[in-house]
């Protein structure tokens, strides 16, 4: 099974993703670029969608800078046509696929009571839904490569990784639809995770804390709610994009083949001082 070599190098090897193929969703900026340029590091070749043709081209140089490769996937991820035609390109390209990461999201800063419909619609359709169609049409890409490489009984045959968020988990003022959509990827990773453990695909999610990217914007810009954050925070500070990527890493390595249906948190101790 993958992860299960011995010798010397075998610590090495469990979070080497050397000839892996992974997928990442949202991977222009923020969380998703950074999450696509460690996977890239740690070996992979990556297949980056985002609706920014010009961002996931500039992705795309400084993957080529690291020495790896991949593909730019201009993709509308609420849209399930494209989802599943951004797999099918993936393998018809890159040759395989071993690791998607379901990173896309959006949030709308707007009251329960004033929420319009096509806000819930944008943020559950992006959050949730794209999860779940990328999530089923990257499994079966899985296991059409597991079976065309002749792969054993037992061998882990790719594994998924949500991005949700500690929202998932508690409450967010203004933060209705994104809390409804991250605690349904959070019950959506664990039900897959059961479903698919048959067929060697594994399923976790990572749910961040407050981390600085564009999509906080906003709100570090406000003195009073950035030092509220630092302040309410165990380990004293926001996060960065770097602070997810190991454990991205991790969840899609072969240090982690006993591990599916998880929710990790990396919100710096958020939760549990809750």
């Amino acid at each position: 099974m993958i992860g299960r070599e011995g010798g010397p190098n075998a610590r090495g090897k469990r979070f080497d993703l050397t000839g892996r193929v992974a997928l990442v969703t949202g991977a222009s900026r923020g969380l998703g670029r950074a999450i696509a340029l460690g996977l890239a590091e740690a070996g992979a070749r990556v297949a980056c969608v985002s609706r920014s043709a010009p961002d996931l081209e500039r992705l795309m140089e400084d993957i080529r800078a690291g020495g790896s490769d991949g593909v730019a996937l201009p993709t509308d991820v609420t849209d399930v046509h494209q989802a599943r035609a951004a797999v099918d390109r993936t393998v018809e390209r890159l040759g395989r696929l071993d690791v998607l990461v379901n990173n896309a999201g959006v949030g709308t800063p707007t009251l329960a009571v004033d929420l319009e419909e096509s806000e819930w619609d944008l943020v559950i359709d992006t959050n949730l839904k794209s999860t779940f169609f990328f999530s089923q049409a990257a499994t079966r890409a899985m296991l059409r490569c597991g079976a065309a490489r002749g792969a054993p009984s037992g061998e882990v045959l790719g594994k998924v990784v949500n991005v949700s968020s500690m929202m998932g988990t508690i409450g967010g003022n203004r933060r209705s639809a994104y809390c409804a959509s991250k605690g349904g990827v959070d019950a959506l990773t664990r039900a897959l995770a059961v479903e698919w453990a048959r067929h060697s695909i594994l399923v976790n999610a990572v749910a961040p804390g407050y981390f600085e990217t564009d999509m906080t914007a906003a709100l570090q810009a406000s003195d009073k709610f950035r030092n509220y954050v630092v302040d309410r925070t165990p380990l004293r500070r926001w996060g960065t994009p770097e602070d997810l990527v190991g454990a991205v890493i991790f969840l899609a390595s072969p240090a982690s083949d006993y591990v599916t249906g998880t929710v990790l948190y990396v919100d710096g101790g958020w939760v549990a001082s809750a």
